[in-house]
């Protein structure tokens, strides 16, 4: 399950990533575009804006005019009276065009002077009669022949002043004057620089997806652990759980056994089982109350919980008397020392509780002939209640669960001290409960300590 939910974990993030630098990517190539189209319509537009002041007999100086749609002739050269594009060595008709770079990266638009224009326009006038001409000297590039006829009857036709001929792969700029028409073109290819920009963010956008996807597998074990702790925890509470309601549900069904196989005896001729029945009923009670104790949410219980001043110095010495007897007849001394007057916030029972419990499992694991020592104190702003014993110390391995729920250092359950493993989780839930924490401390020569903070009463 917890291997299912991992994958799921790392499932969903890599989804967000990807799609987190598709859009952003994408928004990267789109405003590219956006961007190098505006600098193509800009450069179009200052292109015509300069060529709109020759006057007609400069105009027809300039190269000889040909017909829109004339396909008679072999051979149309567009600029070839240009002298930078004699110069440059670009043939502008369809048979003398070749595919050298300028026409790979612009076809049918030829480059004449790249030199003085940040974009390749070419120009042309349009007249009424449907003759046209090149403005060379307007120009930084010419178009070929062939779709230089498409180009402008697309252009014409077109009910927008300006935008992009698909058929040809030209942008275009139309501007109607007393001469006729002046057309700029410039090619497709001046704003697909966004394709490389996008192969590029690909190679990045897959590369960070991978190491995302690294870091995701490490994040996604770090941020499972706790989940995995209390998985585990809970399946071995259960486990515990049922061990210790297997026993006493045993004995009730043995009991049960008795008594139905001898129907006709009295309820003092069967007391025994009667009892022992009682007592594993009550085991059962106490263990199902501690399990629910322990299983009520933290605020739930501060919630509910109604707390007083309390003094703890009175409560402790009240604790202690009650188990010298407990702990006379398991040959253990037990010494107290007390400060007094020590007041804490908090609910009496609970904290008489958790003071119980320390006792108790004090006198428990005493070694026979050793001693138990209750200890209160206080600081500036904590009171401090520490039970020790001598005895048998906790394996170093064991320490850092104690205060689990079942768990016990003795894991055969063989001791004979009796009790759930619950009692030292309850201690510790009650002192959290109060705005404190218990720690403990066991050594062959200290023997073990539980040590109990607690705020004062401001």
């Amino acid at each position: 399950m917890l291997k299912l939910l991992r994958i799921r974990f790392i499932l969903v993030n890599m989804v967000l990533a990807t799609l987190v630098l598709v859009v952003a990517f994408g928004s990267v190539c789109y405003i590219d575009y956006q961007s190098r189209v505006r600098d193509v319509y800009d450069e179009l537009a200052l292109t015509l804006n300069q060529a709109q002041s020759p006057t007609v007999s400069q105009i027809e100086e300039l190269l000889p005019l040909h017909r829109v749609g004339d396909q008679t002739q072999d051979e149309m050269k567009v600029a070839a009276d240009l002298p930078s594009a004699t110069e440059a060595g670009h043939a502008t008709d369809d048979a003398a065009a070749t595919p050298d770079a300028a026409q790979d990266a612009a076809p049918g638009l030829e480059i004449g002077r790249g030199d003085e224009a940040v974009i390749p326009i070419a120009v042309y006038l349009v007249k009424s009669d449907g003759v046209y001409t090149a403005l060379g000297d307007y120009a930084s590039a010419s178009i070929s022949h062939s779709i230089l006829l498409t180009a402008n009857s697309e252009a014409l036709a077109s009910p927008d002043n300006s935008g992009l001929l698909e058929d040809v792969g030209l942008f275009f700029e139309r501007r109607a004057t007393s001469n006729g028409v002046l057309i700029a073109y410039a090619d497709e290819s001046n704003v697909n620089s966004w394709q490389s920009l996008a192969w590029v963010l690909v190679g990045v956008g897959v590369g960070v997806l991978v190491a995302f996807f690294f870091i995701n597998i490490f994040f996604s074990w770090w941020a499972l652990r706790p989940v995995r702790a209390a998985w585990d925890q809970q399946q071995q509470f259960v486990q515990d759980a049922s061990h210790e309601l297997k026993t006493p549900l045993a004995v009730i069904l043995a009991n049960m056994a008795i008594l139905q196989s001898t129907p006709t005896s009295t309820v003092a001729e069967q007391a025994q089982w009667v009892e022992s029945t009682q007592t594993e009923a009550e085991r059962m009670r106490a263990l199902v109350n501690d399990m629910l104790d322990l299983a009520r949410p933290e605020d739930v219980v501060r919630a509910e919980m109604v707390q007083v001043p309390v003094d703890l110095s009175d409560l402790v010495q009240t604790e202690a008397l009650q188990f010298e007897s407990v702990a006379f007849e398991g040959g253990v001394m037990l010494e107290s020392d007390l400060a007094d007057g020590v007041v804490v916030l908090g609910a009496p029972d609970r904290l008489q509780r958790m003071v119980g419990t320390l006792i108790d499992n004090a006198c428990k694991y005493a070694n026979d002939g050793g001693r138990v020592d209750v200890e209160l104190t206080r600081s500036r702003n904590h009171a401090y209640l520490t039970v020790a014993n001598t005895g048998a110390p906790i394996p170093p391995e064991d320490l850092p669960h104690v205060f689990d729920r079942f768990y016990r250092a003795d894991k055969a359950r063989t001791s004979g001290k009796g009790g759930y493993g619950l009692g030292l989780a309850i201690a510790r839930e009650i002192a959290r409960e109060h705005n404190g924490d218990i720690t403990v401390a066991s050594s062959d020569a200290e023997g073990t300590a539980f040590k109990v903070k607690l705020p004062l009463v401001d």
